[in-house]
């Protein structure tokens, strides 16, 4: 596990934000923390946009408030070797590991357009009434200074 850290900066992050390079055992692990960004765990069922907006807002009460995540976020997650290695400290933690095949929505501008990032890429706008079931992982920016 130490050469994940050496490549790439990751951490387990458990509930009350405290982040560890190692499992801690007896503590309940919340996400990963990846280069400055807290990938918390998958929601338990695929939802649609508005859904996942909203999941995501009350997901926690407090600021930071967590989001579907920039385009940003989720490139650098699946970048070469970064995906592998987030999915095996998932595993080790109990998480659920992102499935590169299955679309996860994220933040995206215009408003009236919705994308997901993953093996499904195609635009989906709101005037073709069109509302996919995509994976839902709550994103918020955290740095280590906090």
């Amino acid at each position: 596990m130490e050469n994940i850290q050496e490549k790439i900066l990751m951490q387990i992050v458990y509930e009350g934000f405290e982040l560890s390079e190692t499992p801690i055992e007896g503590k309940k692990a919340i996400g990963i923390w990846v280069n400055g960004v807290i990938f918390f765990d998958e929601a338990p069922r695929k939802m649609g946009y508005s859904s996942a907006k909203k999941y995501c807002r009350n997901f926690r009460k407090s600021k930071p408030y967590p989001s579907l995540g920039t385009k940003s976020d989720w490139k650098m997650l699946f970048k070469r070797g970064t995906l592998g290695m987030f999915n095996s400290l998932c595993e080790t933690v109990g998480l659920k590991p992102i499935d590169f095949d299955t679309p996860y929505w994220f933040e995206q501008n215009p408003k009236n357009c919705y994308l997901a990032f993953g093996v499904d890429r195609r635009l989906w706008s709101v005037s073709l009434e069109i509302y996919p079931l995509y994976c839902v992982r709550p994103v918020m920016p955290y740095p280590l200074d906090k």
